[in-house]
């Protein structure tokens, strides 16, 4: 044997998979700053070279123009917020931003040397809302609060401000907020202040070396305060902070790190270097952020630091690490990491300095196991048949290399040689051995402990012409199996091959010959035959299903009638499965087959029913009564009660690129496993968690000939657009904000005025209307997640199409005058004849 051993991760870390962003993603420049989320579910990104918005299809940058004096101000983005109001400010180096959504552009607030009610500073590091809605902006000197009725700001300095130069761009000064209403912020080496905004009284925390309990250093990088009340401030003694922490020789207990103050009790810890209580080296820290969930999260500003993203376990009270790993692919874009932000979707998004990183926390929490994790095509990680032989220990058979044995819980592997390479699943005969059927086309015993084998041969004297497809353990004393010759027994205290003989529907014209099968209980066994006579009439050929009874030797085929044609006349069988309900599920090439033998009734599943590939390998059941399929390039989930489709890939974290045939479990324990072409995916159907909040929708523009109206990031209500005949032309875009499926997302609209139902417009996010009458319409649009919620209400907007001019009021008033006019002039002539008086004389 050939031990080979991945060792598993053993901490209690989250795992999270990223999905990366760059430049060539349409991301206005891979150095990230900051990131925040608007109301409507918009990301915006500040970077070195502008400001990205993101609706989860595709990026909207934002630059300085200097030909457009309502561009950003500056290329150089420190910070980007979007308030309870739904204003997005965006700080730059030179100067603050607030964005106007109705007319996207951009309103600049300068510092003005001699208006003591401007912004204090034009290089604006940090923007916080408290909790009164009042907007705090801070600077190397101090903060500034902003006045919105009056548009001026009012500021907060602790100490005098001249001769301040700053010469490392990325220095935060970051401002929280206790419970009592006091602001916290820091300035540039001078400690921590908190200031009361009622009464404008300002106290400063600063280094004592005679007190242990004072804060350790006035260097401060960062400042948070959790939901607990607990003061967390990163700092630093080095005199020049531009200077790096060295990576060796860092004495333990080092006092350059972290330091929590509790604000309720007072107690202070330190968190100083000290790698055997898993306290890491703490270099400039960009970014501390909670998540809903509790946790409290780090970025670290240095590339050369492997875990410059971390969060803090306080069970252990411990700091667990990211690594950067360039050759896995849910790793996160690079060390050098900026800042950090969890949306409402709960989607953690993590910024670097190589680009945007994001992880679903929602996602389906999947594990996966590769032998050979660097290279998801190499020969040790195809996967094909998997079998449990004990608990949390799997069998995994390979169709190019002898099977390995897997050991779940140590996440331990070794080579099986004795065993013969194949593509079909072992079975275990729940003591200590397993029957495989090998490339040879012979059924092997194999002594899993002692690795012993034994080999039988079907037929001696035709061995090079038969070939073993499937096999299933009916008892302990009898295993079934076809071939492409006959229907086989095999009786295991005798350790004989016996055929059986199989009739066909119609008699001797030909000859049935299974090909997969499953068993029923009790006693009872389904068969299919592919390419099999289904009419000897018409010739009709397809997927012909029999029901073989193991003790009387009788078989029955289903009523070939056009139920049964349309569903298994077309494709090639993969795989047959019984439910715990007794219906046939037959897996195709071409769609999944539904098959009640009491009703008769057949389903048929494709694409038109939500599934994403149609060449189903195989299904299983799990203990909840779902149906799992296993597609070529993904895994779904079937209600067999609603007949709801959810397609699971690589964006919940599936590890293989492609699934194989017979590589599926449903293990003892009620965890799903899926394997194929880059290792294996496990997971418990109970942690698939479903999108609970309803999805967003916003119309994004209306145009209309010349009217063009820009509705991006905005739901405001607005009156109905008036649109000339002439330009009776609409169309309408929107979307609904999803980083998580949103090529899963559909849409539905409805023009009022013009339409009574509902049109399904699939995941088009655009729609067209010309020809429109006269009057006025009101649009409506909706998105229906991959979970099948709708958006809580959709977005709308009005507009009224006017008359062509000859159906004008003034028009239709000159048709009038028009008429009566030759209405009077007729009458007119009409007297002149009945009074006999020629037209025209003086009489």
């Amino acid at each position: 044997m050939i031990p080979v051993a991945v060792i598993a991760q053993t901490s209690e870390k989250e795992v999270l998979h990223f999905k990366n962003y760059t430049i060539e993603d349409g991301l206005s420049d891979n150095r990230i700053r900051d990131i925040t989320q608007d109301q409507q579910g918009y990301i915006w990104v500040a970077t070195r070279s502008g400001v990205s918005l993101f609706d989860g299809y595709s990026f909207e940058i934002f630059r300085n123009d200097p030909d457009d004096k309502n561009s950003l101000s500056d290329n150089n983005v420190n910070a980007v917020f979007a308030d309870l109001d739904n204003t997005v400010w965006i700080a730059t180096v030179s100067g603050l931003n607030r964005y106007d959504r109705g007319s996207n552009t951009f309103t600049h607030f300068f510092h003005k040397a001699h208006d003591e009610k401007s912004i204090l500073s034009n290089d604006i590091k940090e923007i916080y809302q408290s909790k009164n809605g009042s907007l705090w902006f801070s600077s190397a000197q101090g903060i500034s609060r902003y006045n919105k009725d009056s548009q001026t700001f009012e500021h907060f300095i602790p100490s005098p401000t001249e001769n301040i130069k700053i010469t490392n761009d990325f220095l935060n000064f970051p401002i929280a907020e206790s419970e009592d209403g006091k602001i916290w912020f820091v300035t540039y080496r001078d400690g921590l202040h908190n200031l009361n905004p009622e009464t404008g009284e300002l106290t400063s925390m600063r280094h004592d070396p005679k007190d242990p309990q004072s804060l350790p250093s006035n260097n401060i990088f960062n400042l948070f305060i959790d939901r607990d009340q607990v003061l967390w401030v990163a700092y630093d003694r080095r005199i020049n902070l531009d200077q790096s922490l060295p990576n060796l020789d860092v004495p333990i207990g080092s006092n350059s790190g972290l330091w929590k103050k509790d604000l309720k009790s007072g107690t202070i810890t330190h968190y100083s270097y000290h790698p055997e209580k898993g306290h890491p080296l703490w270099e400039q820290v960009s970014d501390i952020k909670q998540t809903e969930d509790g946790k409290i999260w780090f970025t670290i500003l240095d590339m050369y630091f492997a875990d410059s993203f971390r969060f803090y376990d306080h069970r252990n009270d411990q700091f667990l690490t990211y690594t950067y790993k360039a050759n896995d692919p849910n790793s996160h874009a690079w060390n050098y990491c900026t800042s950090i932000f969890e949306d409402q979707f709960n989607n953690l998004w993590l910024g670097t300095s190589r680009g945007l990183s994001r992880a679903d926390r929602k996602r389906a929490k999947m594990g996966g196991f590769s032998p050979n994790p660097s290279d998801a095509n190499a020969f040790e990680n195809l996967f094909y048949g998997i079998e449990e032989i004990g608990e949390n220990i799997f069998l995994v058979s390979r169709e190019s290399q002898s099977p390995i044995i897997w050991n779940r819980i140590t996440d331990e592997w070794k080579v099986v040689p004795n065993i013969s390479p194949t593509s079909r699943s072992a079975i275990y005969d729940g003591k200590r051995s397993v029957w495989n059927l090998s490339i040879q086309n012979e059924l092997e015993l194999i002594d899993v402990t002692f690795l012993k084998k034994e080999s039988f041969i079907p037929d001696k004297t035709r061995v090079e012409n038969v070939a073993l497809f499937d096999f299933v353990r009916f008892s302990d004393d009898a295993l079934y199996l076809t071939s492409n010759r006959n229907f086989l027994r095999f009786d295991i205290p005798k350790r004989q091959f016996e055929e059986v003989s199989l009739i066909s529907p119609f008699g001797s014209i030909e000859t049935f010959v299974p090909d997969l099968l499953t068993v029923e209980k009790p006693g009872t066994i389904w068969l299919s035959g592919s390419n099999a006579l289904l009419d000897s009439i018409t010739g009709e050929r397809g997927i012909l299903l029999a029901q073989y009874v193991v003790g009387s030797g009788e078989i029955f085929f289903p009523e070939i009638n056009d139920a049964y044609v349309s569903a298994l006349a077309t494709g090639t069988a993969n795989h047959l499965f019984i439910d715990s309900n007794g219906e046939l599920w037959i897996s195709k090439t071409n769609g999944l087959v539904r098959f009640d033998p009491d009703s008769r009734n057949f389903t048929v599943y494709n694409q038109k029913n939500g599934l994403r590939y149609i060449n189903v390998l195989g299904v299983i059941e799990d203990e909840y009564g779902m149906i799992w399929l296993s597609t070529e390039y993904g895994i779904s989930r079937l209600n067999p009660k609603t007949d709801k489709v959810r397609n699971f890939g690589k964006t919940d974290g599936l590890r293989p690129s492609r699934l194989n045939p017979n590589s599926f479990l449903n293990c003892n324990n009620g965890e799903l496993l899926f394997g194929g072409v880059g290792g294996l995916s496990f997971f418990h159907p109970k942690d698939l968690l479903e999108q609970e909040k309803p999805p967003l929708i916003h119309i994004v523009k209306f145009l209309a000939g010349k009217t063009r109206i820009e509705l991006s990031t905005t739901n405001e209500v607005m009156l109905p657009v008036d649109i000339p005949w002439a330009s009776n032309a609409i169309d309408i875009e929107y979307v609904s904000v999803n980083f998580r499926y949103a090529e899963e997302t559909n849409y539905a609209y409805r023009l009022e005025g013009y339409q009574e139902d509902w049109v399904n417009n699939g995941s088009r996010r655009f729609v067209q209307f010309s020809n429109l009458a006269p009057g006025t319409y009101t649009f409506h649009v909706k998105a229906i997640n991959i979970d099948g919620i709708s958006s809580l209400q959709p977005s709308t907007f009005s507009f009224r199409i006017l008359p062509p001019w000859w159906r004008t009021w003034w028009a239709v008033t000159l048709y009038a005058l028009i008429f009566l006019a030759a209405l009077v002039a007729n009458l007119v002539g009409l007297y002149f004849i009945w009074a006999g008086i020629p037209f025209g004389s003086k009489d």
